[in-house]
């Protein structure tokens, strides 16, 4: 996220046959006229380009290590860092767990949040947890994350769970996956914008994997980084003795 800088996650709109009609995302009355859907922008922007979409609906889609963790977090922290007294708060939830012919939704938030925030179990003046409590007044904005990884007959059900909701939310998914699931259920998460993520670039990469490792001293009185051999500007070089690959 902050170290050494935050790596430049960038998106495209999704397709159109995986977002809702534009009418339906700015939750506009017959016969009005949406305005243009303006969801430009970068990772520092990610908070104020969500509160461009009327319905509190979007769908983030991405490849493997495009950067949909990165993006949510720094989603979270932003929306945390303006929220008001009556805003929801953004929770995180890995949805990979989620048995939607098991569990109702509401009930498997809560249980995250009991599991995740013990302190919640505390009872409000109805009797019911603290969870239960900000689940059912609408103060939670749940962070969906990895909606690929629902179980591959459960996720067309997953997805007619959350059509079934109004709940604001934002949901990650790999574009494959999510794409099959909408060709399932025969209809995208209903009132949601949808961003795709762009791949990294060469450039993006030389720019940050050097920074990420620290010189360490030599035998010869020097200091090297482990990327050193590999990244010379923006090209790989050879190495005689490459050190080990970082996290091997």
């Amino acid at each position: 996220m902050h170290d050494p800088f935050p790596l430049p996650v960038r998106w495209q709109d999704a397709p159109e046959s995986l977002t809702d009609h534009s009418e339906n995302i700015q939750r506009l009355p017959p016969g009005a006229t949406p305005d243009r859907m303006d969801l430009s922008g970068d990772l520092g922007s990610v908070s104020e380009v969500y509160r461009r979409i009327g319905s509190g609906r979007l769908v983030v889609l991405g490849r493997a290590g495009s950067g949909k963790s990165i993006l949510t977090i720094r989603f979270v922290l932003d929306q945390l860092a303006a929220r008001e007294a009556h805003d929801r708060v953004p929770v995180i939830f890995s949805i990979g767990s989620w048995d939607p012919t098991a569990v109702a939704l509401r009930d498997w938030l809560i249980d995250r949040l009991v599991r995740d925030h013990p302190h919640l179990t505390r009872r409000a003046p109805d009797g019911s947890t603290l969870a239960a409590a900000l689940v059912d007044a609408d103060l939670v904005l749940p962070v969906l994350d990895g909606f690929d990884e629902i179980a591959e007959g459960l996720r067309s059900t997953a997805l007619e769970v959350l059509n079934a909701t109004s709940l604001p939310l934002v949901l990650t998914s790999r574009r494959g996956e999510f794409a099959e699931a909408v060709q399932e259920a025969g209809t995208p998460l209903v009132w949601a914008a949808g961003l795709e993520l762009t791949d990294l670039t060469l450039d993006d990469l030389a720019a940050y994997l050097p920074r990420t490792a620290r010189p360490v001293p030599r035998g010869d009185g020097g200091s090297a980084a482990v990327w050193t051999p590999y990244w010379t500007g923006c090209a790989p070089v050879r190495a005689e003795r490459p050190p080990p690959w970082p996290g091997s």
